[in-house]
């Protein structure tokens, strides 16, 4: 390239270079590269397109991590590439506080421990689908209903539903929405099996359910599927209509 020419377009690289960090605040300061490469972006950023993708990290051997920068604490999706896993956790390092790990086999580790969400109930309810996978604790002696979702609707969900309290007067009931009957599985009464086939009600019942009895319940959108344990005869008891 003629020297002359190459003169002329490094100056005009330098100038508009230099008007860009002139004029940043102009910008808005919505993206832009500071003196150590590193990208700012003022409100955010969009990846657009037929196929979006966001790549972090080269192949090299190195950790790679994106922070989320809190006012208090910070949080991580980081790659630890001394362990070779995928890390979520506490902080800005991957490897450490970590709350879980994903392995290449797609395995989910959890290192510290897992809480399970709960629900005291002292009233009657109805169960939604946000509420699946929680404890759910009958915590009021008085009778009174859980109300399950339509079948249909309650696919993949899961409920955890124990006796909190002996009941008193009358007994605890778990009932299906519109009094479907779809209850169906095998609970340990008494060390003994009770099954139930298409019900609409499960009773922990006066004088027999104790603090601790429980049940499982599992929906595949056509069925409940029931398991459970109580300690004396006739604490769990299974009726349709």
């Amino acid at each position: 390239m003629n020297k002359k020419y190459l003169v002329a377009f490094l100056s005009i690289i330098l100038f508009a270079w230099g008007a860009f960090a002139a004029d940043k605040a102009n910008w808005g300061d919505d993206v832009y590269i500071d003196a150590d490469g590193v990208i700012y972006a003022g409100s955010g950023i969009s990846i657009t397109g037929t196929t979006p993708k966001m790549t972090i990290g080269d192949g090299g051997d190195e950790d790679a991590i994106l922070t989320f920068d809190g006012q208090t604490n910070d949080f991580y999706v980081g790659f630890d590439t001394t362990d070779d896993l995928l890390n979520i956790g506490v902080g800005s390092a991957p490897g450490t506080t970590v709350a879980l790990e994903v392995n290449a086999s797609a395995n989910v580790i959890v290192p510290i421990g897992m809480t399970t969400p709960y629900q005291i109930h002292a009233t009657a309810d109805t169960l939604t689908i946000n509420e699946g996978s929680k404890l759910h604790v009958f915590d009021n002696a008085t009778e009174y209903a859980l109300t399950l979702p339509a079948v249909s609707t309650a696919a993949g969900i899961h409920y955890h539903i124990v006796v909190g309290i002996n009941p008193s007067g009358t007994s605890f009931t778990v009932i299906t929405n519109a009094s479907e009957n779809k209850i169906t599985g095998v609970a340990t009464v008494a060390g003994e099996s009770v099954a139930a086939s298409e019900e609409d009600t499960i009773t922990f019942t006066l004088d027999a359910a104790v603090i601790g009895d429980y049940i499982d319940l599992y929906c595949d959108g056509v069925l409940w599927y029931v398991s459970g344990q109580a300690f004396a005869t006739t604490g769990i008891v299974f009726t349709g209509t």
